[in-house]
C-alpha cells in the first residue's frame, strides 16, 4: 500500500495542476467581459429594481419558476449596483463556470478517461456559444452554481447504492433530490446537467458497466424526482405570479415540437463552435458524431445498441425544459444542457475514430482535443468581444454622448427613439443575444435612461421621458429634445 502512495501523490498533484489550468484558461478566454464597461438587456431592469429596493423587476424570474435565482439576482444586482460595477457579477460568472468545469473534469476522470483528455473536454464544454452568453451577460452569474449543484446531486445519488444503512441511504437520496430541485429553482436548462453526468458515467471506460446498469433505475428515479420537484416549484410560482407567455405553458403540439427540436435546436447544437450553422453543415457534423459514438461503444466500451438507446434518452431528458414548454425558441442560453451533452458525444466520437488505430489512439485523440480546445477558446474570446462587449459599449457611449449634448437643457423633455436589431455594426445578430442592441427591446429603455440620466446629467436627472418606437413618427414639440438611435445606425 505504501508503494502506491507516490503514485497517488503524483495523481493528486496533476489533478490540482489541471484544475488550475482549466480555471486559468476560462478566465483568460472571457477576460474581455471583465474590462468591458456595459450592461445588456435585462441587466438594466434588474439594476433599476435593485436600486429602488423593489421586487417588481424580478417578478418575471419568479414567474419562470426560479425563486432561488430571483433572490440571488436581487442580491447580486445590489452588489453590482451600477453599470460600472457589473464586471463583479461577470467575474463571479467566470469563477462559477471555472468551478463547474473542474467538476466536469473530475467526472470524466472518475469515469476512467485520461486526465489530459478529461481536462480538454471538460474545458471545451464551457467555451461554446451557450457559455459565451452566460459569461457576457451579468444576470447569468448564477449558472456556475446551478451546474455544480447538478453535479453534486448526481455524485450523491451515484454513491447512495453503495450505502447499506437504510437511514443513510434515505438521507443521501433526499439530499440528491433536494440539490437537484434547488438547481432547477435557479435555472432549469442547466439543472438538466444531471443527465450529462449520467451519460458520462454510462460511457466511462473505467466504470463497471454491468454494475452501473443495475444502478440505472435508481439514478433515473432520482433525476426524475429532482426534475419533478423543479416542476412543482414552477407551478407554485405560476399560481402567485401567473403569465400568459408561451414559455410558461406546456406544449400540446408534440409532433411539431419534435420537428422543431431536430430542425432548429439540435441543428444549432450540432454545429458545435459555429453560432448559426447551416442545415447541411450540422447534418454532416451530426452524422459524423453519431458514427464516431457508435465506434466508441463498439470498440472501446464493448457495448451495443442498449447504451446508444440510453444516451439518446439522456439527450431528450437534458432538453426537457425546451421540449415541454409551449415556446419554440432555440436561443443559445436555453440550450446549455443540450450543448454540453452533444459536446460529450463529440468527444466520444473523437475517441471512437482514433481507436480505429489502437497504437496511435491516445496521441491522436490528444492532438484533436487540443485543436478543438484552442479553437473554442479563440472563437469564444472573439465572440464575446465582437458580439457583446464592443457593440454594447458603442451603444452606451452613443447614448451618453446624446444625453450630454448642450442642446439638452434643463426644462426640456427627453424624447428617446428606440433602437432596432440592425443598428449595431456587429458581424452577426442572432436571437436576443449575440450582436443585439439593448435599445432594440422596449422594456429596457426606460430603466436604462433612468439609470444613465443622474450619472451623465445630474442637473436634469428628473427630466420627463417620452419613448418612441423605432421608425415611428416623432412629432417633437419645441420643449423636447430628441435622442434618436438611428444616429448610431448612421455611424456604421
Amino acid at each position: 500500500m505504501s508503494a502506491d502512495r507516490p503514485t497517488l501523490q503524483r495523481f493528486v498533484q496533476a489533478d490540482w495542476l489541471y484544475s488550475s489550468g482549466i480555471i486559468a484558461l476560462i478566465l483568460l478566454t472571457y477576460a474581455p467581459v471583465l474590462w468591458g464597461n456595459y450592461a445588456f438587456l435585462d441587466d438594466y431592469v434588474f439594476l433599476k429594481a435593485a436600486r429602488q429596493g423593489s421586487w417588481s423587476g424580478f417578478v418575471p424570474v419568479l414567474g419562470a419558476g426560479r425563486p432561488v435565482a430571483a433572490v440571488l439576482l436581487s442580491w447580486g444586482f445590489s452588489v453590482g449596483a451600477s453599470i460600472d460595477h457589473l464586471w463583479i457579477l461577470r467575474a463571479f460568472t467566470i469563477g462559477g463556470l471555472g468551478l463547474a468545469a473542474v467538476c466536469t473534469f473530475r467526472a470524466f476522470c472518475l469515469a476512467g478517461h485520461p486526465q489530459f483528455l478529461s481536462a480538454a473536454i471538460g474545458t471545451t464544454m464551457f467555451l461554446l456559444p451557450s457559455f459565451q452568453v452566460y459569461a457576457s451577460w451579468a444576470q447569468y452569474f448564477v449558472t456556475g452554481p446551478t451546474i455544480c449543484l447538478a453535479y453534486l446531486a448526481f455524485s450523491c445519488a451515484f454513491k447512495t447504492r453503495s450505502v447499506f444503512i437504510i437511514r443513510d441511504k434515505l438521507l443521501r437520496t433526499a439530499a440528491a433530490i433536494l440539490l437537484l430541485g434547488i438547481s432547477a429553482a435557479i435555472y432549469q436548462p442547466l439543472a438538466m446537467c444531471y443527465w450529462l453526468y449520467l451519460a458520462i458515467a454510462l460511457t466511462g471506460p473505467g466504470i463497471d458497466q454491468r454494475a452501473l446498469k443495475q444502478k440505472l433505475p435508481f439514478l433515473a428515479s432520482v433525476g426524475a424526482a429532482g426534475a419533478a420537484s423543479g416542476y412543482l416549484i414552477f407551478r407554485a410560482c405560476q399560481m402567485f405570479y401567473p403569465s400568459t407567455n408561451a414559455r410558461f405553458s406546456l406544449t400540446t403540439q408534440f409532433q411539431a415540437k419534435l420537428s422543431w427540436f431536430f430542425s432548429e435546436a439540435l441543428r444549432r447544437v450540432a454545429g458545435l463552435n459555429l453560432l448559426n450553422s447551416g442545415g447541411a453543415v450540422s447534418l454532416l457534423l451530426g452524422a459524423t458524431v453519431v458514427i464516431g459514438v457508435w465506434f466508441y461503444c463498439q470498440n472501446v466500451l464493448k457495448a451495443g445498441r442498449q447504451t446508444l438507446l440510453f444516451l439518446g434518452c439522456c439527450v431528450l431528458l437534458a432538453s426537457a425544459p425546451n421540449l415541454l414548454t409551449g415556446e419554440n425558441w432555440a436561443s443559445s442560453r436555453s440550450l446549455g444542457g443540450l450543448t454540453m451533452i452533444w459536446t460529450l458525444f463529440g468527444f466520444l466520437a473523437v475517441c471512437g475514430f482514433t481507436h480505429l488505430r489502437p497504437a496511435d489512439a491516445r496521441p491522436l485523440a490528444a492532438g484533436i482535443m487540443s485543436f478543438w480546445l484552442l479553437t473554442s477558446a479563440v472563437l469564444a474570446s472573439r465572440n464575446t468581444t465582437e458580439l457583446f462587449v464592443l457593440p454594447q459599449e458603442r451603444e452606451l457611449s452613443f447614448i451618453k454622448a446624446g444625453l450630454a449634448a448642450p442642446e439638452f437643457t434643463p426644462g426640456k423633455r427627453l424624447v428617446f427613439v428606440g433602437g432596432h436589431w440592425s443598428i449595431l455594426a456587429s458581424p452577426l445578430v442572432l436571437y436576443d443575444e449575440f450582436g443585439l442592441a439593448s435599445t432594440a427591446v422596449s422594456y429596457t429603455l426606460r430603466p436604462m435612461l433612468e439609470l444613465l440620466l443622474p450619472k451623465v446629467r445630474p442637473d436634469i436627472s428628473t427630466a420627463a421621458i417620452r419613448i418612441v418606437d423605432f421608425g415611428a413618427a416623432i412629432n417633437a414639440a419645441p420643449d423636447e429634445y430628441v435622442l434618436d438611435m438611428k444616429g448610431l445606425q448612421a455611424l456604421k
